[in-house]
């Protein structure tokens, strides 16, 4: 569903997930998972990675996204060893700083579209993209929980694949 355009600084209005898509819910969670390139067994799991972050008072979507930045800081870590199992600990742990500030992971969440699975539409940009980012976390710790680790990683790597 075409959005409209807004103002430089200010958050367009996005309606809530069940809104989102032209199919409902369910057409929805099928779009994403066509994106990620990967189909949930459980579908609930899916659904609790795309909660609202902002109420992330429950336990449940904090370990999903903890379980997510830990597999995605692993990935760095091992690409960069793969390319150097000389480097210093300090560069090692620089290159996960600048991937963490440069929010590199932000281009996959704008790719799957996740701002319009989190949210209430009143967000600024800043908060938009940290609840994007938290939400992206959250699907990868979810694709872990619903397989894998192994799963998750290989979706990460695809994601990020795709955007070099």
């Amino acid at each position: 569903m075409p959005t409209a355009p807004y103002i430089q600084g200010t958050s367009p209005k996005r309606p809530h997930f069940n809104k989102t898509h032209n199919h409902g819910e369910e057409g929805g969670l099928i779009e994403l998972q066509n994106k990620l390139g990967y189909q949930f067994k459980d579908k609930e799991i899916l659904k609790r990675a795309l909660k609202d972050k902002e109420k992330e008072k429950e336990e449940d979507d904090g370990v999903l996204i903890m379980l997510g930045k830990n597999i995605m800081q692993t990935c760095v870590y091992y690409e960069c060893l793969k390319k150097n199992t000389m480097i210093p600990k300090a560069k090692l742990q620089k290159r996960l700083e600048n991937f963490w500030k440069r929010k590199e992971y932000g281009v996959e969440a704008r790719r799957l579209n996740l701002s319009a699975y989190v949210g209430s539409g009143n967000e600024n940009k800043f908060q938009l993209k940290n609840l994007e980012a938290k939400c992206y976390a959250a699907v990868i710790g979810a694709i872990a929980l619903d397989t894998t680790i192994d799963n998750a990683v290989s979706v990460f790597h695809t994601l990020r694949k795709r955007n070099d």
